[in-house]
């Protein structure tokens, strides 16, 4: 038989009056409602004011009925800020900023009581500014709001004893608009504004994505001196009178138990204690919503990628058959087949990698792993080597591709299994990348480009239907959708800017031509212009220089690498198709990957790349593209010249 303990008595409850959230109702489950599991007794520790730590079980933490169990005291001379974490953990922070771990194993303390110091300086959490921006949730991460207003999340590994990562990892910034942060179930965060308003999080910590985020779910919290949870969306909240209510979110209908916010009173007398409940002691059988992990094939045949350093010099990047990527650098200004390669450290990769200039002017490589998450390799200092590769997260079935915009802040896109849109960037300049959020669409495919244009970028992605849709991104987010219309397209579409500013798309269709069409600013046309004169394999790449696009793609006759190019800046007419070759040699390379291309950063040019059957790169340079070079860029009606060849 369950006992009441005296201190929540009938009488008492009876005459208690809730916090004014809303209109008061009972704690009924609403239909919609998927009730959590729970233990017998949700465990809720509570230092008082004479440092004793008392245990209570709270037997109805799955409806809110004032059942409680337990009150005995189970330690002494505790001081600062108690937190629980699951399975029994529980951390004290001390007035000198030790942070201790000792586990409650329902009947005594491991270890005999002996708590293992793990942490210092984190008396901060210990002040009345910060004690409620630290919080625990049913993984054992530690969540907190630092003097920077950035949200770090802590791991512990109990079984090596160290951190995942002594700093904590930034998953936001601007939270110092909170007060109290409340972790109510696996990256379930609920965060409160001064103001009153209740905020709710969802973060997966495995795929690095907020699967939902800026959630107001409710007002009038600022009524509460503490506010903590036995996981499960259940919130139990302490006004400064001492009374505790009971709340149970339901996300799939976006209410709460019983349809208010009111919360049901549970007990007083809470006042003067530090409380907090075990944070696993509820869970939720179904979670909505997480992402799942995802396989994706090696495929050492993708396209390379090719960016431009600093100073100018070309650089490339491909995954190879062993599913590593391997980074190359022209190293001879005059002669583009003049390309050191080196792999980076990793392997399991696949698809295209991206890179861009990173912290210190040196170049950060992105690359996606066979299991979904995308991963990260920086330069050293030196230029001479790479670090190893960690993980961004994202679980998607195609590559990420990250630029860096006007403010030198990296930014990444990726788009899920599920067809949306996924971003992710830094908060400040060769800051860590806050995690992915989404950033709309649907029915998106892995094909999709990210340009360059103005303060912003422009993205076009072919979708489920081979439709082409489009997108810009501007430091205040992102645009409306723009559909394009004219029919579908088979493979990745690639852009370019016009002389207006707006998208020139190209793409291959059914009928294996290359076609293109232009954006206006009443929209696109509608109309996919052919390219006479060769049946294209796989995607083109375009680039512009001086005002004139040039386009490359594969034939599939002979699996050469053909180009055209406008025949004047902003002209409707393309030259006719011309084998890349090098021009000193009319040498040809088969192509067994799609060609990149990329503008020379002085604009003299373009660099073409890709790949041959037996993995040898080919690298070729428009005449005139000389790195440091300042001379015009050269536009003829008869298209350009290329030297190269295969890697030298």
């Amino acid at each position: 038989m369950r006992r009441r303990v005296k201190r929540w008595t009938g009488p008492l409850l009876a005459g208690l009056i809730a916090a004014p959230l809303a209109a008061v109702s009972t704690p009924l489950v609403a239909a919609a409602d998927t009730t959590p599991v729970c233990r017998s007794a949700a465990p809720v520790f509570t230092v008082r004011q004479n440092g004793d730590l008392a245990v209570y079980g709270h037997e109805e933490p799955e409806n809110g009925q004032a059942v409680w169990s337990g009150g005995e005291v189970k330690g002494t001379q505790w001081t600062g800020r108690t937190l629980a974490g699951p399975d029994g953990v529980l951390y004290n922070i001390p007035p000198d900023g030790a942070l201790k771990r000792l586990r409650w194993n329902g009947s005594g303390w491991d270890g005999n009581g002996q708590a293992e110091v793990i942490g210092v300086d984190w008396q901060r959490f210990t002040t009345d500014a910060y004690r409620n921006r630290i919080t625990v949730d049913e993984t054992g991460r530690i969540y907190t709001i630092n003097d920077k207003g950035e949200l770090r999340v802590y791991l512990w590994d109990a079984q090596n004893k160290k951190w995942l990562n002594a700093a904590g990892d930034v998953i936001g910034v601007g939270w110092d608009r909170y007060d109290s942060i409340t972790a109510g179930g696996a990256g379930v965060l609920y965060a409160r504004k001064p103001t009153g308003e209740m905020i709710r999080y969802r973060y997966h910590a495995e795929s690095q994505r907020y699967v939902l985020r800026d959630q107001q779910v409710g007002t009038g919290w600022n009524g509460f001196k503490r506010i903590f949870s036995p996981g499960g969306d259940v919130l139990y909240g302490i006004r400064p009178d001492g009374v505790m209510l009971w709340y149970r979110y339901i996300e799939a209908t976006g209410t709460w138990v019983g349809g208010d916010t009111t919360g049901v009173p549970i007990g007083n007398e809470w006042q003067n204690d530090d409380v907090s409940a075990m944070s696993d002691a509820c869970k939720l059988t179904s979670v909505p919503s997480f992402p799942a992990r995802v396989g994706v094939p090696l495929d050492g045949r993708a396209a390379t990628h090719v960016t431009m350093s600093k100073d100018g010099v070309p650089q490339y990047f491909y995954v190879n058959d062993f599913g590593q990527t391997v980074h190359g650098k022209q190293v001879n200004s005059t002669d583009p087949r003049s390309v050191q390669l080196q792999v980076i450290d990793g392997n399991s990769l696949t698809k295209t990698p991206s890179a861009v200039i990173g912290a210190g002017d040196r170049l950060q490589a992105f690359a996606l792993g066979q299991d979904g998450e995308t991963r990260t390799s920086a330069q050293t200092a030196d230029g001479l080597s790479w670090t190893g590769y960690t993980s961004l997260g994202g679980f998607t079935p195609g590559p990420a591709t990250f630029v860096r915009d006007k403010d030198n802040l990296v930014r990444g896109f990726a788009v899920d299994a599920a067809g949306k849109l996924w971003t992710r960037s830094q908060a400040a300049v060769d800051g860590p990348l806050i995690p992915w959020a989404e950033a709309g669409g649907t029915n998106l495919t892995s094909d999709f480009v990210v340009i360059p244009s103005g303060d912003g970028f422009e993205l076009a992605a072919r979708t489920t239907t081979g439709d082409v849709a489009a997108v810009r991104w501007e430091r205040t987010g992102f645009g409306p959708w723009r559909a394009v219309p004219g029919g579908a397209i088979t493979g990745k579409p690639a852009a370019v800017l016009n002389l207006n500013g707006k998208l020139d798309l190209y793409a291959r269709r059914a009928d294996g031509s290359v076609h293109w069409q232009r954006e206006s600013n009443t929209g696109f046309t509608g109309i996919w212009a052919p390219i006479a004169g060769l049946t294209a394999v796989g995607s083109p790449a375009a680039a512009v220089v001086g005002g004139v696009t040039r386009v490359s793609v594969r034939n599939s006759a002979d699996n050469y690498v053909y180009t055209t190019m406008q025949a004047t800046p902003g002209s409707i007419e393309h030259t006719a198709w011309t084998v890349l070759a090098d021009s000193r040699t009319g040498a040809k390379m088969i192509a067994a990957t799609d060609p990149a291309m990329a503008t020379a950063a002085n604009n003299t040019g373009v660099y073409i790349t890709f790949r041959d059957p037996n993995d040898i790169s080919g690298f070729y340079a428009s005449a005139g593209t000389t790195t440091g070079s300042t001379a015009a860029a050269r536009i003829g009606a008869a298209g350009d010249s290329f030297t190269g060849g295969p890697q030298t």
